[in-house]
C-alpha cells in the first residue's frame, strides 16, 4: 500500500489495477467506435415446440488488438458510467436493422431478434423517436424486434420507461423485461 498525501487515504495497488485497466477499456471502447470494430454476433433461439429456430439475440463482442476479448459484462457498465453506452447502443440496433435488411431474415423462420437496451437509452425521452428512424431507414418492421429491458431500469426510472414501453409499443416494438445481468451477454466467451 501507498499514502495518497493529499486526502490522508490508504490507497492499495489494486486500486490502481482496477483504475488502470478502467482507462485501458474506456480507451478500447472509443478506438472500437471509432473504427468500427465493434461485431455484433446472433444466438439462436430455437423453438422446442416448433423444432426450429425461431429468434436470435443480437450480443455485442469487443476485441481490441492490445487487450484482447473484453467481455460485455465488463465493457458496458464501464461504458454506461462514461456516457459511452449510447452511441453503443445505437450501433447495436443499426447493425441489427442492416443485418435484417440485407439477408431478409423472416425467409429463414426467424421470427425476431432480440435487442438488448442500456439504462441510459431507456432514459432518453427521444428513444422511440430515434429507433424508428433507423427502422425506416433500414425499411424493417418493429414487429421484427423484441427490446429487452433490464430489471436496474424498471427500478431506476419507472415513469420514464413506462412512458417509453408505451411509445415503442405504440410503434409496434415487441418489449420484454430481462433479468438477466446487464443483459448484453448471455454467455461469457464467444
Amino acid at each position: 500500500s501507498s499514502t495518497n498525501v493529499e486526502s490522508g487515504k490508504i490507497i492499495k495497488i489494486a486500486d490502481f489495477m482496477k483504475n488502470d485497466r478502467e482507462k485501458d477499456i474506456i480507451r478500447a471502447v472509443k478506438k472500437a467506435m471509432g473504427n468500427n470494430s465493434f461485431r455484433v454476433f446472433y444466438q439462436p433461439i430455437y423453438s422446442s415446440e416448433k423444432k426450429k429456430v425461431i429468434a436470435a439475440e443480437a450480443l455485442i463482442r469487443l476485441f481490441d488488438d492490445q487487450m484482447g476479448f473484453i467481455s460485455p459484462e465488463e465493457f458496458v457498465p464501464i461504458a454506461e458510467q462514461n456516457g459511452l453506452i449510447l452511441r453503443i447502443g445505437e450501433f447495436v440496433f443499426e447493425d441489427v436493422c442492416r443485418f435484417m435488411a440485407v439477408n431478409h431474415v423472416e425467409r429463414y423462420g426467424v421470427e425476431m431478434v432480440d435487442i438488448n437496451l442500456s439504462v441510459a437509452q431507456c432514459m432518453q425521452s427521444q428513444l422511440s423517436e430515434d429507433l424508428e428512424k433507423i427502422l425506416q431507414d433500414y425499411k424493417v418492421s418493429s414487429s421484427l424486434i423484441n427490446l429487452e429491458i433490464t430489471e436496474t431500469v424498471a427500478a431506476h426510472t419507472p415513469e420514464l420507461l413506462h412512458q417509453n414501453m408505451n411509445k415503442l409499443t405504440n410503434v409496434g416494438f415487441a418489449c420484454s423485461l430481462d433479468d438477466y445481468g446487464s443483459g448484453y451477454a448471455n454467455d461469457q466467451g464467444s
